[in-house]
């Protein structure tokens, strides 16, 4: 991840969650995942995915998505808390 981005709050925790490494392949993943089904397995996308070996796709994705946004409107992370799940990819620019 570039350092533009500004600190984000687990940033100032010390915090490394594993959904905030390796985010080298996640851009790839975002259309892969607002593409799915309303109904697709929950466990496949956010825990593991058998068919492909990937871990935590959702949580990755999420804070993909959440960083970018931050980045690009210059929000904290608590004001993204009141946005829908809408807005906060359309301020990532994936939408």
């Amino acid at each position: 991840m570039p350092r533009d981005v500004p600190p984000r709050t687990r940033d100032f925790a010390g915090s490394k969650p594993s959904t905030a490494e390796d985010l080298a392949d996640v851009a790839d993943w975002v259309s892969e995942l607002m593409a799915l089904p309303v109904d697709a397995n929950y466990r496949k996308w956010m825990y593991y995915n058998p068919d492909n070996g990937r871990e935590l796709i959702g949580y990755r994705v999420g804070t993909y998505l959440v960083d970018r946004a931050i980045a690009a409107s210059d929000e904290t992370p608590v004001a993204l808390v009141d946005m829908s799940t809408e807005e906060i990819p359309r301020l990532a620019g994936t939408r």
